[in-house]
């Protein structure tokens, strides 16, 4: 059961459109989880965006059947990252909710902050183990997120063990689905009760085939399609 601290809070409307899963229940998987108590306590102090993006992204990676955790390289560790199991190899997964610029003299496109965003994560990832990026961003119109897939793709090659990036956006209505794949990235989306996502994976250099079928399953799966009936929360 969720805590009563959270259920007190209603999650403000613009964080609200960026999930596509009831947060409640997300939160109560996630609360099961090793190293998970930091994340949840940032989200229950006032539904921080980047917990609700780390939350999130750590519930679909466990509804999808796959081991999930939170730990860290480094430490102490305080702020523990997200890590997952996916094919039999560790993945660590950095989450981000890119908010909209406050200000300031320099104004830069969205498909420029997703590649500052890029650099700034990358920094946070080991370098000898694979990892991905999950970018939420509802600012960037899908069609710059397009034309511009090579040049994102660029910049993800400067990091050889960054094998994904995944950019989320989510609008408030429902739009046809649909898929487009290209060398540089692939793009979905999909209808998700009374919302549509929009789904943007870049490949990395060194992205394997079975982690791009993985990330499908987890963060494309196919309307109807059953979850794995084994959910492991680690430890």
């Amino acid at each position: 059961m969720v805590s009563k601290p959270y259920t007190n809070q209603p999650v403000p409307k613009d964080l609200r459109s960026m999930l596509s899963c009831n947060i409640h229940e997300a939160l109560a998987v996630v609360k099961g989880l090793t190293n998970a108590r930091p994340v949840v306590n940032r989200l229950l102090r006032g539904d921080e965006p980047g917990a609700l993006a780390e939350v999130e992204t750590a519930y679909l990676i466990s509804r999808a059947g796959y081991r999930v955790e939170f730990s860290s390289h480094k430490a102490p560790a305080p702020n523990p990252d997200l890590v997952a199991w996916i094919g039999g190899h560790k993945v660590n997964v950095e989450t981000m909710f890119l908010q909209p610029p406050t200000g300031g003299r320099m104004r830069l496109t969205e498909v420029d902050r997703i590649k500052r965003a890029i650099d700034n994560k990358s920094r946070q990832l080991p370098r000898t183990e694979p990892g991905i990026i999950v970018l939420y961003n509802q600012a960037v119109a899908i069609r710059d997120l397009q034309g511009a897939g090579r040049q994102i793709q660029e910049r993800l090659f400067r990091y050889p063990y960054i094998r994904a990036l995944i950019v989320i956006k989510d609008l408030p209505r429902i739009l046809p689905e649909r898929q487009k794949e290209t060398d540089n990235f692939l793009m979905t989306s999909k209808r998700i009760n009374h919302s549509a996502r929009y789904i943007f994976l870049v490949k990395g250099i060194d992205l394997q085939p079975h982690l791009l079928d993985s990330l499908k399953e987890i963060f494309m799966p196919p309307r109807g399609q059953p979850q794995r009936s084994e959910i492991s929360s680690g430890g």
